[in-house]
């Protein structure tokens, strides 16, 4: 009866040692962009995050997460998220942002190419974090993501200045 259970126990433990892992690496990009956004805009709070998702591509090198608040009349907080992407290639990150020409991403919101960097899309969408600007930079892609328009395409202009060139 032991042998049976330490059998099936090995079974159970099988596939998750046989499958391959991945270990998302955090790069400090966020935290440089939250620098200088404090000296612009001190009111905001930086949380530097972790982010245990699925990779974006096989190429993908670098997953860096970030969130700001800051609390506004009423006691209402907003949000902004961010995600920069470091991926293989500049035309790895091209094909990926050509989804959204293609009408593969956003199929409840809205989309429309926006003026920032080489490649640029702003979704307005009908649920929390209402906007949404992604755009790309050589091999780093961009997400920028907020309830506040003018909060997002702030944000994402921030982070076109301040991160580098890749």
């Amino acid at each position: 009866m032991l042998s049976v259970s330490l059998f099936f126990i090995a079974l159970l433990l099988l596939p998750q040692s046989v499958t391959p892992r991945t270990i998302q690496v955090m790069s400090p990009l966020t935290t440089g962009v939250a620098r200088a956004i404090k000296n612009q805009e001190p009111e905001w709070h930086y949380t530097a995050g972790v982010c245990t998702c699925p990779q974006l591509m096989p190429s993908q090198i670098s997953h860096d997460v970030g969130t700001w608040d800051h609390t506004v009349a009423g006691n209402k907080r907003e949000w902004i998220d961010m995600d920069v992407y470091v991926v293989g290639t500049p035309t790895e990150a091209a094909d990926w942002m050509s989804k959204f020409s293609r009408g593969e991403f956003g199929l409840v919101c809205s989309i429309e190419r926006y003026e920032l960097a080489e490649e640029a899309y702003l979704l307005t969408c009908p649920k929390k974090h209402r906007y949404h600007i992604n755009y790309r930079r050589g091999r780093t892609l961009v997400e920028v993501s907020g309830d506040v328009r003018s909060d997002v395409e702030r944000f994402a202009s921030y982070a076109f200045k301040l991160l580098p060139d890749s």
